[in-house]
């Protein structure tokens, strides 16, 4: 790649948005965990690191802020990279999109009736930029199979967040290690950031 994305370009530095954010959010998240009494991350959900009107609401707000802010670096940089590349923008469309669900659940904490609505709508970024990735960026090598196996395990993680929907003998099995299954599909959506983001800055 060269000009308009080369080292130590603007577009080449956004790139490190999707590290970052999986940075601040294993940070983030883990220390939230670790501040508040009680809390278990095995059990509970992230939301429950600050509900509406309870201690942390501020702080997961926060949170949710800075990842939102380097998930709208990250799209940028790779939306320079779809158009030196001549490849579908998709991706960084989808990635902005979390960014603005993201800053939808700093605002909307859990309990408030609108935060399941910003939780569930992001289950079209997590299926939709790895995909569009996947298929539409065939000449980047490394950043399309890696994408491939986020997809997989993110439908994975998906699947096993809903199937306590469909068998209360899964929901019940549930609940000891909820916190763990929600975890399952951040850890994994991040995974894919990090690893398409540092890939792409080398390359780049």
């Amino acid at each position: 790649m060269d000009g308009d994305v080369g080292v130590g370009s603007l577009p080449h530095l956004m790139l490190l948005g999707g590290p970052a954010a999986a940075l601040a959010f294993c940070l983030g998240v883990t220390w939230l965990g670790l501040v508040r009494p009680g809390y278990s991350a095995v059990r509970q959900t992230i939301s429950e690191l600050g509900p509406l009107g309870e201690r942390g609401r501020k702080a997961l707000a926060v949170l949710n802020l800075i990842i939102a802010l380097s998930a709208l670096l990250f799209a940028y940089g790779l939306l320079s990279i779809a158009s030196l590349s001549a490849s579908t923008s998709a991706p960084a469309y989808f990635v902005a999109l979390y960014a603005i669900l993201a800053a939808g659940l700093a605002a909307f904490p859990s309990k408030h009736p609108l935060h399941n609505v910003f939780g569930l709508l992001q289950t079209f970024p997590f299926v939709g930029a790895p995909l569009a990735v996947a298929l539409g960026w065939q000449g980047q090598g490394a950043a399309t199979a890696v994408s491939w196996v986020a997809l997989v395990l993110l439908i994975a993680a998906m699947a096993l967040n809903i199937a306590p929907l469909f068998s209360p003998r899964l929901a019940k099995a549930f609940v000891p290690v909820y916190g763990l299954v929600q975890r399952s599909i951040f850890v994994t959506w991040f995974g894919w950031c990090a690893a398409l983001g540092v890939l792409l800055f080398v390359r780049s």
